[in-house]
């Protein structure tokens, strides 16, 4: 649904209506600059193409920026022509709605919205009229469309929102620096800019370096989370979903160790007067980057493992009820965290230890999979599926959880055969969407089924599976499989080597290649 047809605004109240409708929008990097000898029309680099609207409203904003700026010298003779050039640069922003829904519209939108924070806001206050239609936009609302369908325009605008951000007066509100009748539109921009990214961040293909020069925002935005984090703001809140979005990213950890959220994260966890909604966020923070290696290792480092466990009692009490992290929820979050940083040991004493996360863990598994969408506690099943490869590495814990662990909902047999079904059910996972959880989820169940095969006493149940033998073969015989590696995370291999590995192992023929 779209908002109805903009009307100059005058309270704050109804310019944050249009904000709660609003979760996302913006463009390209672009700089502008003012020369006051010339005036020159702004600089903007780089932008794919420039339209007459766009050229005609970065000019009219421009010269509108002028007005204002001998207006505050002395001269009052100006402020007709001030009125006047403001309705006409609302008019023009309205008529951005009669456009097609292009990239190059949007543009139009994000330099508008660019603008009046770094060039206008830092001038004056009275002119928010041109922050509400801007974020009235319709093309706003149908954002996705694009996303999926021009990849390189999805990184341009996370990028170029993400700039936003660096802004000389959004650094002065993440600071508390800002001037108090700034603070309302600025709170206002930094929403959209949170949504905006998030939106984003379920649609971009991240790069190994691509946040190597943004670590000093996302100090920043740590600073401004810490000193803010026992008040009831709804920015904290976003920003907290926006960096769990981020961190599942793992090809993006490494920035965010460099960062210090390693060190903040165990400091908030210590924190027992937090709202359990902020500790959920910490806790899944916290898993997100003990996937990555380089995470574990920090959290280690740091005393993670004390800390978490400390917090126990706090974070898993049964009778808390949330709406974004019950008890199930950050039960899942708790004992997938816990294994991530545990470095198991081959002796039963490890299993008494910690049986209770692996039955924990095997329960989600079985949980997700009697779902259509292989969703339990609000996780894929592919999350605590990655996590048990990790563990399966240990002949202890395979035969625990294998011979041992109490399973409810469960019809088979064997859980020998569960995985292998599994294993099954998921065999079209490379070629049936674009969704990364479902071969991350096949990749896992390889490797887990390559560890069971090398346990005699599991080896009947494998042979005499026709469907899982064939299923296996195809993969271990197609070496097109090999160009899903990015699937492979750590304390993994390869389908197709884990695939031939289960042959090897069953005593099967296996792939020359």
């Amino acid at each position: 649904m779209f908002l109805s047809r903009f009307r100059p605004l005058r309270s704050e109240k109804k310019l944050e209506s249009h904000v709660t409708h609003y979760l996302i929008p913006f463009h390209p990097k672009m700089k502008s600059t003012i020369d006051d000898q010339n005036n020159d029309i702004p600089v903007v680099d780089p932008l794919p193409v420039k339209n007459s609207l766009f050229l005609d409203l970065q000019e009219s904003l421009y010269r509108f920026q002028c007005m204002l700026v001998q207006q505050s010298s002395t001269d009052e003779t100006i402020e007709c022509n001030i009125t006047n050039h403001y309705q006409s640069i609302l008019d023009k922003i309205q008529s951005i709605d009669q456009l097609e829904y292009t990239s190059e519209t949007f543009d139009i939108v994000h330099m508008v919205f660019r603008t009046y924070i770094s060039d206008i806001l830092p001038l004056t206050d009275k002119y928010e009229d041109i922050l509400s239609l801007v974020l009235s936009t319709k093309i706003n609302f149908n954002l996705e469309a694009l996303f999926k369908e021009n990849e390189s325009f999805t990184r341009r605008v996370f990028f170029s929102t993400h700039d936003l951000l660096a802004l000389p007066n959004m650094i002065d509100y993440l600071e508390g620096k800002q001037k108090e009748t700034q603070t309302y539109q600025l709170k206002i921009a930094m929403s959209v800019i949170i949504n905006r990214l998030q939106l984003i961040s379920t649609w971009i293909t991240f790069e190994k370096d691509d946040f190597n020069d943004q670590e000093s925002i996302l100090r920043l935005l740590l600073k401004f989370i810490n000193s803010n984090i026992h008040s009831d703001d709804s920015i904290i809140k976003q920003l907290f979903n926006l960096l769990i979005f981020l961190t599942e990213k793992t090809i993006l950890v490494p920035s965010f160790i460099n960062a210090g959220f390693v060190i903040y994260i165990l400091q908030w966890l210590e924190m027992e007067q937090l709202p359990y909604e902020i500790q959920g966020s910490c806790i899944h923070i916290f898993y997100n980057l003990a996937q990555k290696i380089e995470g574990a290792k920090a959290l280690n480092q740091a005393d993670g493992l004390r800390i978490l466990k400390d917090c126990t009692y706090r974070l898993l009490d049964p009778n808390i009820i949330n709406g974004q992290y019950g008890f199930e929820n950050m039960q899942l979050l708790y004992c997938m965290a816990m294994s991530l940083l545990i470095e198991p040991k081959q002796n039963r004493e490890y299993v008494k230890n910690h049986r209770r996360i692996l039955d924990y863990l095997l329960q989600s598994i079985i949980d997700a999979s009697n779902m259509d969408n292989f969703f339990y506690a609000d996780f894929h099943i592919s999350r605590p599926i990655v996590v048990l490869t990790k563990l399966f590495v240990q002949d202890e814990i395979i035969k625990y959880v294998l011979d041992e662990a109490p399973v409810k909902n469960f019809p088979l047999s064997s859980k020998v055969e569960f995985f292998a079904n599994l294993l099954i059910r998921f065999r079209g996972a490379l070629t049936m969407d674009e969704d990364e959880a479902n071969p991350l989820t096949l990749t896992a169940l390889f490797n887990i089924l390559w560890s069971i095969s090398f346990h005699d006493e599991y080896l009947s149940q494998l042979q005499t599976n026709r469907q899982f033998l064939l299923t296996v073969k195809t993969f271990a015989y197609d070496t097109s499989v090999m160009e899903y590696e990015r699937y492979v995370f750590a304390n993994m291999s390869s389908i197709f080597k884990a695939a031939n590995g289960i042959l090897l192992n069953l005593g099967e023929n296996i792939s020359s290649k």
